[in-house]
């Protein structure tokens, strides 16, 4: 579990480099700005869910370590 949480954690950096580099392509490019719009919005999303994801797995986790009985 801890390496799946971990895994995330991954995905959360990577996915908030994209959105870095998006940013800083439709600051520096003349492009569609719909197009990059749609792809931050997007990121932003991903970014969210991630963040969720890992906060309930943490929770969770701590609370299964306090319900275990001590030996």
């Amino acid at each position: 579990r801890k390496d799946f949480i971990h895994k995330l954690k991954v995905a959360l950096k990577e996915a908030n480099e994209n959105l870095y580099w998006l940013n800083l392509i439709s600051d520096c490019y003349e492009c569609e700005e719909i197009e990059t719009d749609r792809l931050k919005k997007e990121s932003d999303q991903l970014i969210g869910l991630l963040v969720v994801i890992i906060r309930k797995l943490k929770t969770n986790d701590t609370l299964s370590e306090q319900a275990k009985p001590e030996s």
